[in-house]
């Protein structure tokens, strides 16, 4: 008690402050401190390469201090100093030095570490955290994380990832910040296995897992690290692509079957439920990723379907381009809203491959302006984007309307203006549409096409009313033209039923029904209606066959010309024909019930009709309804037709035509010679061989390269817009009102795929897989 407080410091440092060689004790001192200093600044080369004299003197050091020092009592240890730790750290394999340090390993130090004891062996401390929980031994011992769990002191102990933090972890996006096991030690006792178990199953450990034991292998046998990565890689590699393939399947097999990939959230759907499916049916590369992947990282979501989606759309396209910029190219356009009131503008190249004429839809374009100069410039644009070479641009197909085929200032001339050789060609569909219209200036032909409409309607509304007729007779579509004369065929043949059933509605039925069939039947029951009725029946029939052959694909314009020029040549013999009048007057009249058809009555000044001059019901209805409707009908595809593709100087060139114009058709597409090669050409084809046979023409024709090349224009020039209205329905099939959200890009990539399911084959899902791993937007697993 009588010791002051120097004394009792100096005792508790091991030193007399009293005594003679107090000083000299001091120096010691001052350089053991110093010592100490040095060495907690060592570099960490010295942890793994120690020198043994440096070792042993400190050694000595210590067992001097310890000498020195007076004996005091022991306690338990709870927790080691940090600077007792950086003192002491060349006698541990501590990971937590390594990760203090943040120093590059060498490959010797790397392998002592993944292959020794060392770091499974530090002294775990008996520190409680807040959560009152402490590090469990046992947890080291655990089969799941034995491989690469270990202990460190560091911040009063923890959990540490060996393999990670020897190899040295990081992402190939983003940082491992403040990231337990890797940067800092696990010391969340509570959930520790849960976090484990997460660390675990993050791609980055088990991408260093497997370099580490490659590492290894190759430390033990010699082999190269870089060789065994690369393998590794190439691996690892492979199994991402079967992942991807099977993605990609699936969203293609939903795209091009028209098939909804999501449902109302995002682990539902078609899409996921194919998916599922496949693993169920033993996908295994598929089941592991699905197992190990966060939510974010499976590959499937909306951003990565469109993706897809977007991708093999456009690896369609360019294959479509690619085979039509090997030749001639034609453009063919409409336009329609879709669901939700969007404009549509449908784009679709027609060329020639291989002796055939092809049709391709290469997609839709939203268009905010229906002008001529906003559908111009978006055509073009869609065409140079998609990389069409304009300079092989010959031909336009469009409808008639005004916008388009406005010759002063509409699509078609704007782009004529900057490509001369785009000749413009009118619809024949349309055409065929306008020649039934032209009839209705004939009144009793206008009034009668509508009784037939509004008559079918009638029956369409309750399928009720249809049950009682029996048939199902279609709608009267005003611009599918094959199914407008088959409209009218079906209820010419179907007439008398069509009466009996008007009749039972018209006595049976509420009283808004019965007025309706009341008005129908008695407007049907007229002479001059039924006979309409059956001469209209029988044109249409005559002219149903002509609907059909143009909405075949590959139709030429000189098809269409010999097409529209036979049907022209029966009307006229028919008109000639008196029989057939009187035919058409007989049936009029079995069909009515009546010998003879009664007729308006006749006075001497007729104001509002013509007063026709008629000895006979028969003579009147054939001067009044019949050779007028035949002349207009003859006249009307004359003008339409014939004349309106006389203009076409190709066409000159083909057999049996005379050849005219050949200088200016030489002029505008750069051919030579091409009058002498025609006369040439002539003279050596056979004569089965015509313009009607283009594709055997093309091949008689090897030998004549302007001759050829001419041909091949005439077969790419466009005759209809059909391509463009399937396209159309495509895209009301795949727009619903439940899927009316739907943007304008993805429509039109979906509606790509549906047109062209064809094309969907394994060789191109492969291309798609390629074109991710490889391409701008490469998904990196």
């Amino acid at each position: 008690m009588g010791k002051t407080v120097s004394q009792a410091f100096g005792q508790l440092l091991g030193l007399d402050l009293f005594s003679p060689d107090f000083y000299s004790k001091r120096l010691n001192f001052d350089d053991q401190i110093t010592s100490m200093a040095k060495f907690k600044q060592a570099k960490l080369d010295s942890f793994f390469q120690r020198n043994k004299d440096s070792l042993s003197s400190n050694t000595s050091i210590c067992a001097s201090q310890a000498v020195d020092a007076p004996v005091t009592s022991v306690t338990s240890i709870t927790s080691i100093p940090e600077d007792e730790l950086i003192i002491n750290e060349g006698k541990t394999n501590d990971l937590g030095f390594v990760l203090k340090k943040h120093t590059q390993l060498t490959d010797a130090e790397r392998y002592r570490l993944l292959t020794s004891d060392g770091p499974k062996n530090v002294t775990i401390l008996d520190t409680v955290r807040q959560s009152r929980r402490k590090f469990l031994k046992k947890w080291l011992d655990d089969n799941r994380f034995c491989s690469w769990l270990v202990y460190t002191q560091l911040s009063d102990g923890g959990g540490l990832c060996k393999i990670c933090i020897v190899m040295q972890a990081r992402l190939k996006r983003g940082t491992l910040r403040d990231t337990a096991f890797v940067t800092r030690p696990c010391i969340d006792y509570k959930k520790f296995m849960e976090k484990a178990v997460a660390h675990r199953d993050t791609n980055y450990h088990r991408e260093l897992n497997i370099a580490a034991k490659n590492f290894v292998k190759s430390m033990e046998t010699g082999q190269n690290v870089r060789a065994n990565m690369k393998a590794q890689y190439a691996t690892q590699t492979k199994e991402n692509r079967r992942i991807m393939t099977s993605i990609v399947k699936t969203v293609m097999f939903c795209a091009s079957g028209n098939i909804s990939l999501r449902g109302h959230s995002g682990d539902s759907g078609n899409f996921v439920n194919l998916l599922l499916f496949r693993i169920d049916a033993g996908d295994k590369d598929l089941k592991r990723h699905f197992a190990r992947m966060a939510g974010n990282a499976k590959y499937t979501s909306p951003m990565i379907q469109n993706e897809i989606l977007k991708v093999a759309s456009n690896m369609i396209v360019q294959d479509i381009v690619m085979e039509a910029n090997k030749s001639f190219v034609s453009v063919i356009a409409d336009e329609s809203c879709d669901i939700s009131g969007k404009e549509q503008l449908s784009i679709v190249l027609r060329y020639v491959k291989g002796g055939e004429v092809c049709e391709r839809f290469t997609g839709l374009v939203e268009m905010n302006s229906v002008s001529a100069e906003s559908i111009s410039s978006n055509i073009l644009t869609h065409l140079s984007g998609i990389g069409v070479d304009l300079q092989k641009l010959v031909g336009q197909g469009y409808d008639g309307a005004t916008t388009m085929a406005g010759h002063v200032s509409g699509v078609q001339k704007r782009i004529r203006d900057k490509y001369p050789r785009a000749i413009f060609v009118h619809c024949a569909s349309h055409c065929l549409n306008l020649v039934i219209n032209d009839q209705s200036k004939v009144a009793i032909i206008r009034s009668t096409c509508d009784i037939i409409r509004e008559t079918i309607r009638f029956f369409r509304e309750s399928p009720k009313r249809r049950a009682g007729l029996g048939i199902n007779i279609p709608l009267f579509c005003p611009t599918r033209w094959s199914e407008k004369y088959k409209c009218i065929r079906i209820f010419k043949c179907n007439f008398k039923r069509v009466l009996e059933a008007l009749d039972s509605l018209a006595s049976d039925a509420n009283s808004e029904t019965r007025a309706k069939a009341f008005s129908l039947k008695s407007a049907l029951e007229k002479s001059s209606v039924i006979y309409a009725v059956c001469l209209i029946g029988r044109y249409s029939a005559l002219m149903e066959p002509l609907a059909r052959a143009l909405q075949a694909v590959g139709v030429s314009v000189p098809s269409v010309k010999n097409l529209t020029s036979s049907l022209q040549s029966v009307i006229a013999e028919e008109r000639n024909d008196s029989e057939i009048a009187l035919n058409i007057y007989k049936e009029a009249c079995e069909i009515a019930g009546l010998k003879e058809l009664t007729i308006p009555r006749v006075v001497e000044v007729q104001v509002y009709r013509d007063n026709v001059c008629a000895d006979s019901a028969s003579q009147y209805f054939k001067r009044s309804v019949y050779l007028p409707y035949v002349d207009g009908l003859s006249c009307s595809i004359r003008e339409r037709f014939i004349d309106n593709l006389s203009f076409f100087s190709l066409l000159s060139i083909l057999p049996p035509n005379k050849p005219v114009h050949v200088d200016e058709v030489e002029r505008l597409y750069l051919l030579d010679n091409l009058q002498n090669e025609v006369r040439l050409c002539r003279t050596s084809l056979s004569s089965d061989v015509n313009d009607e046979c283009l594709e055997g023409l093309l091949l008689s024709a090897r030998d004549y390269p302007s001759v050829y090349t001419a041909i091949q224009i005439v077969m790419t020039l466009p005759t209809t817009t059909v391509e463009a209205e399937r396209s159309f329905s495509c895209m009301k099939r795949v727009k619903t009102w439940l899927r009316s959200s739907m943007t304008s890009n993805r429509l039109s990539d979906l509606c790509v795929l549906h047109c062209h399911r064809e094309m969907v084959t394994e060789e191109k899902i492969n291309r798609v897989v390629s074109s991710i791993f490889s391409g701008k937007r490469r998904m990196d697993f």
